[in-house]
């Protein structure tokens, strides 16, 4: 009896382990472009609001359950009366990926973000170009070998705060553009 439980216990490890080991099957290396439309929500400034914004990308893995990724970047124009704003930018990210199955998986992405805004505090207008990190985290469904459904929420923070302390000393100019979208991937 205690040899049919030890086989029942091998043969229940050895099925355990192959059930993981096929969901983590590498990610293909093949390169991929991609696009996002989603809800922009920029708080903790001056220029609070909500917004509708959008993402153009291309990427491929380097590694098994590593990437890399481009993106252009257009959050739109966002604000009020007082402190309005249009960026858009360019990023650069490494993006890691888990596989739960073998047509779903999530993925967690860090990187640089060059942007570029136009503003408007109280009257005064300029404009600035900088950089700044940003993260992401998401989900990708597959739908067919060549298309996924992405779900994505992305953190960028743009602080403006040194081209407007000549402007409006005392204000608030470090945005954080909270980003959450559903998209797109199609690879080749």
């Amino acid at each position: 009896m205690a040899g049919v439980k030890s086989k029942l216990v091998v043969s229940a490890l050895t099925f355990a382990c192959a059930s993981t080991a096929m969901a983590y099957e590498p990610m293909s290396f093949d390169p991929y472009v991609g696009g996002n439309y989603g809800y922009l929500d920029v708080n903790d400034s001056d220029f609070e609001d909500d917004n509708n914004a959008y993402q153009f990308r291309v990427g491929t893995n380097i590694l098994p359950f590593l990437g890399i990724e481009a993106a252009y970047n257009d959050f739109g124009d966002y604000g009020n009366s007082f402190a309005n704003m249009d960026v858009d930018g360019y990023s650069l990210a490494a993006v890691g990926r888990l596989p739960i199955t073998p047509a779903f998986g999530l993925y967690a992405k860090a990187g640089q973000l060059w942007w570029d805004a136009n503003y408007d505090v109280a009257g005064f207008n300029g404009d600035s170009d900088q950089d700044d990190f940003f993260w992401g985290v998401g989900a990708e469904l597959e739908m067919t070998e060549n298309l996924d459904v992405v779900f994505s929420y992305d953190r960028y923070k743009i602080d403006i705060d040194n081209d407007l302390t000549e402007v409006a000393n005392g204000g608030d100019y470090e945005s954080d553009l909270n980003f959450a979208s559903v998209g797109v991937n199609l690879s080749f």
